[in-house]
């Protein structure tokens, strides 16, 4: 029987968390699917759990490989699917029962439909926000996607809400790119969106998204010392707009989408940069000139908080004064 989704999780030690993932994939309403578990080496319990999964159901397989990295585990996955769809599920977060269900039953809906996405639900250790936006509920062309997808509000800069075509994929050659700590996602949405003709959106709150305090990436943005490889998103957000402006005929409102894009991650990583006392010379500079570009863009903005504003623009002005123009 043809499968019809194939699920892809990348696992790296998840033994607290994973076991919820998997119980949420088998309470699916929605049958025909198949889980590509990805080991990218785990040290911890994870493998028994997988393991027991697979073993009670067939539809679960699991897959060890050394350590990699999300985007190498994603691309092993990808070559051994065998589903119509693909989706990617973080091992960390869980799905509501209806998930597949909705996002195959909109793809479906109509041939130019090429990806189905969803709301989600943000959860932290004590409280939940839910994240969707009943403007853009229905089909969507390529260009409100991507400014969609570049807004973490609307459909987010993620690939675990959204349902993509293996055909699409295959055809074009698409994967995740591992030289990307961060911003693999959205180079990846947007890499896809060039191949698409229409989204569809629906505001139903479908995907739970565990923001966990314990995670490598919030250790690290603790420490003393800066990751260079934080500026990957950065790196990540150029390379979607420069394949954007070669794609397409530019509409005001990606630029727009863009330009907020590149505000909220420039501030963002010159805070950090100035927090832990760190400059990449090149990459500093980029960032400084495009905020004072920018900066009239950066005031009247509301997709960028308050808090964000003032926190970049005390590493603007420690960088600007020591220097860096």
């Amino acid at each position: 029987m043809k499968i019809d989704v194939s699920i892809i999780i990348p696992v790296y030690n998840s033994q607290n968390y994973i076991e919820r993932c998997l119980k949420s994939i088998i309470e699916q309403t929605y049958k025909n699917f198949e889980v590509i578990i990805i080991d990218d080496g785990s040290t911890d319990n994870s493998s028994n759990i997988c393991n027991k999964y697979c073993k009670k159901d067939l539809r679960f397989k699991y897959f060890y490989k050394k350590n990699g990295g999300v985007s190498s585990a994603r691309n092993y996955g990808l070559k051994v699917s065998k589903g119509i769809f693909i989706s990617f599920i973080d091992s960390d977060d869980y799905l509501e029962k209806d998930f597949l269900k909705i996002l195959i039953n909109n793809i479906n809906l109509d041939s130019k439909i090429d990806m189905s996405i969803c709301g989600y639900r943000r959860v932290y250790e004590n409280k939940v926000k839910d994240m969707f936006c009943r403007k853009f509920w229905g089909k969507n062309d390529v260009c409100t996607s991507i400014c969609c997808v570049l807004d973490s509000s609307i459909f987010a800069s993620c690939v675990w809400n959204k349902l993509f075509k293996s055909s699409i994929i295959k055809k074009n050659k698409l994967k995740f790119d591992s030289k990307y700590l961060i911003g693999e996602d959205l180079k990846f949405c947007i890499d896809y969106l060039c191949y698409c003709s229409n989204t569809f959106y629906t505001e139903k709150v479908l995907y739970n998204y565990l923001i966990n305090s314990s995670s490598l990436m919030r250790q690290n943005k603790k420490s003393s010392e800066f990751n260079s490889k934080w500026i990957t998103e950065w790196n990540s957000i150029i390379y979607c707009e420069k394949l954007y402006y070669s794609k397409f005929k530019i509409e005001k409102k990606v630029e727009k989408s863009f330009i907020e894009k590149k505000l909220n991650v420039s501030l963002k990583l010159l805070y950090l940069m100035g927090k832990k006392s760190y400059n990449t010379d090149q990459c500093t500079k980029d960032l400084i000139k495009f905020i004072r570009n920018n900066f009239l863009n950066m005031l009247i903005s509301k997709k960028v908080s308050i808090n964000r504003k003032f926190k970049g623009m005390l590493a603007y002005l420690k960088y600007s004064l020591g220097g860096y123009k």
